[in-house]
């Protein structure tokens, strides 16, 4: 794999230490900050450190709970995720986790996953409500949440890229839609607010000051480690199809109805599902 970061860049001898001293690395953040990027970069450098590295990734994941019964029990409107879907795949995650950790090498095994955690999505991981099987490990040193944090000059250059590439008519695309975008930028910008963040800028606008405020309070309960994003790395075209070809653990499809039928007995409304994924930031 071609490396995309310069090796004198800051962000590579950051990646080794926690390549090398972590079991469990979580790259997390708005969409639209490069978490792919991040992702595929990390893998790279965590194999080179001699790791067993397995990959989750919200939209693969996500993307395998999507049957025809599913997706009618649990539809998709305007290109927001239903709730059915986030709750079925936050459950997911923590019994793979759980899994993952019994069978895997202390020393070798490196589990990488990439949560977006806004909007309830792979929120789990950061939750103070976890298995206790697993709570030794993900509360520890040996868990890192990595949040990329744009300046305003990259987040306008990746903003403007995506109203270039991806069209809100668009049926097929790649990340999330412009619409989309602003829309969880707005979410984050009243949660930070409501948390007691204060700014001068309008909710339209990005603030990278709120941004790292609010996820330090949604991370917690886990080691957090912002990381200035200062630079818009470029990326090929074939390069950037590349970012979404790692190998990534997914359901099969006994475990995706057993999932469907675990949210259906859990959760009595669709109304109750969306008002605890409303309240993510508070998990």
């Amino acid at each position: 794999m071609q490396a995309i970061i310069p090796r004198n860049h800051p962000f590579d001898p950051l990646f080794r230490k926690l390549a090398s001293g972590s079991r469990i690395v979580i790259i997390s953040g708005l969409p639209g900050v490069g978490k792919s990027l991040y992702v595929n970069e990390f893998y790279r450098i965590a194999e080179n450190e001699g790791k067993n590295v397995t990959v989750i990734q919200w939209d693969i994941a996500r993307k395998s709970f999507e049957t025809p019964e599913n997706l009618r029990l649990f539809p998709m409107i305007d290109g927001e995720v239903h709730a059915g879907f986030k709750l079925m795949v936050g459950k997911w995650l923590l019994d793979f986790i759980e899994r993952w950790l019994s069978v895997s090498s202390p020393e070798s095994g490196l589990l990488l996953i990439e949560a977006p955690l806004v909007g309830h999505r792979m929120i789990e991981v950061v939750s103070k409500n976890i298995p206790a099987s697993i709570a030794a490990v993900m509360e520890s040193g040996l868990t890192t949440v990595v949040v990329p944090i744009p300046t305003t000059e990259v987040r306008q250059r990746i903003e403007h890229a995506r109203s270039r590439d991806v069209d809100d008519d668009a049926v097929d695309w790649k990340g999330a839609k412009p619409s989309v975008l602003l829309k969880i930028w707005q979410d984050v910008y009243r949660i930070g607010v409501k948390m007691g963040y204060r700014t001068q800028l309008a909710e339209n606008s990005y603030d990278p000051g709120l941004y790292e405020f609010v996820f330090r309070q949604v991370c917690r309960h886990r080691k957090m480690v912002p990381i200035l994003v200062k630079d818009a790395f470029e990326v090929q075209m074939d390069s950037e199809d590349a970012l979404h070809k790692l190998e990534s653990a997914v359901p099969d499809k006994v475990e995706v109805g057993l999932l469907r039928d675990w949210v259906l007995r859990t959760y009595s409304d669709e109304e109750i599902m969306k008002s605890i994924t409303d309240m993510w930031h508070l998990q």
